[in-house]
């Protein structure tokens, strides 16, 4: 029997043997997990990514892309928020005096710690206490199998149902006490279930039907800033398509003045 010399055996490329694991791994956490996700170069987007804080991606996008890296994009559209602390110490602190998680990722100098999205809008935040930043609705991590980034043994990729859900406390002092009251207090709790009854359709009054929005909250009593959180959840899911952060501020200001 012939054997082949081993100047005609030719490995592949590490790029594209990292790009089909990238490519395979994007599909398990789309398809899976019901992840968004987008390819990554270093530590920002390869692509555009603002539609797909609002949806997942495609089969055909995934497989259309080109992969060096992979980024999660977290919020409500992954159902997901991350705590990315930036040393192993700064993580120990997280473990011990806020909450365990099952799902840990190794970075380059820290570990991010991976929750389930509590259902309201999770503003980022960088150096919270000094010690991590958090990356919710609108942000963006880089995941394994992108290089400097390794799930831990152990400690692997769960369902959202399977992460503890993230707590008000833990975001910076003040936006952590506007979120607890927002998801307890009944006074924004039932106006917000009115507004979700509306929906601002492009080319269907969309405009009309987002200022009744705007003014309902304001004629319950809701403060220009309960107002806007609740309005930023349901430009997410009420709206089509989704009003940008600048619109929606423009619309508070003819309410609210």
């Amino acid at each position: 029997q012939n054997k082949i010399p081993n100047t005609m055996i030719v490995e592949r490329p590490y790029a594209a043997r990292l790009a089909e694991q990238l490519l395979d791994y994007a599909l398990t956490y789309v398809q899976q997990y019901g992840l968004s996700v987008v390819p990554a170069a270093g530590k920002l987007a390869a692509v555009k990514w603002k539609e797909f804080q609002t949806r997942r991606p495609t089969l055909e996008e995934l497989h259309g892309w080109q992969w060096d890296g992979l980024a999660i994009i977290t919020g409500e559209v992954s159902n997901l928020v991350i705590v990315d602390c930036d040393s192993i110490e700064a993580a120990r602190w997280f473990y011990v005096n806020c909450a365990k998680s099952p799902s840990l990722v190794r970075t380059r100098r820290g570990v991010h710690l991976y929750f389930q999205h509590p259902g309201w809008r999770v503003k980022n935040a960088v150096h919270v206490r000094g010690k991590y930043d958090i990356r919710g609705d609108g942000g963006l991590v880089i995941a394994p199998p992108s290089p400097t980034r390794k799930w831990i043994d152990g400690y692997t990729l769960r369902h959202q149902e399977d992460l503890p859900v993230f707590r008000a406390e833990w975001l910076p002092d003040k936006a952590g006490h506007a979120a607890a009251r927002a998801a307890t207090d009944k006074r924004i709790v039932a106006p917000e279930a009115y507004i979700n009854t509306i929906h601002a359709v492009s080319g269907q009054a969309g405009h009309d039907q987002t200022y009744k929005a705007v003014s309902y909250l304001r004629d319950a009593g809701l403060s220009r800033t309960e107002a806007a959180m609740i309005l930023a959840r349901w430009n997410l899911t009420n709206a089509d398509p989704s009003w940008t952060d600048e619109e929606l501020t423009h619309k508070l200001d003819d309410v609210f003045g």
